[in-house]
């Protein structure tokens, strides 16, 4: 089973994501396959040797340090990607507190 097959089948068995939200989940974490990888192995109970990190955070560390917003590894990875793609916007959103609307 793919990497990308097994995030299709997380998202759906343990998210109860729609069809819609899986396919553009699986677009994100697609164009970061490094990341993508890494979760899988999470998934699977693997820790990285090597832990991948944008910004100055990892999965890890994020989940560390912001627990009530990341209680679990698929919030972390799917924000380290938006750490990658749009570094400005997140390391903003880091530093007002990850304000709720």
């Amino acid at each position: 089973m793919t990497d990308l097959e097994k995030l299709h089948r997380y998202l759906r068995d343990t998210k109860g994501y729609t069809a819609y939200v899986i396919e553009k989940t699986a677009l994100r974490f697609g164009r970061n396959t490094d990341i993508l990888a890494e979760f899988c192995f999470v998934l699977g109970g693997v820790l990285p040797k090597q832990a991948i990190v944008e910004q100055g955070y990892s999965a890890a560390s994020l989940m560390l340090l912001y627990p009530k917003v990341f209680p679990e590894p698929y919030g972390a990875y799917s924000f380290l990607i938006m750490l990658r793609e749009s570094p400005d916007v997140a390391m903003d959103l880091i530093k007002k507190g990850f304000p709720v609307k």
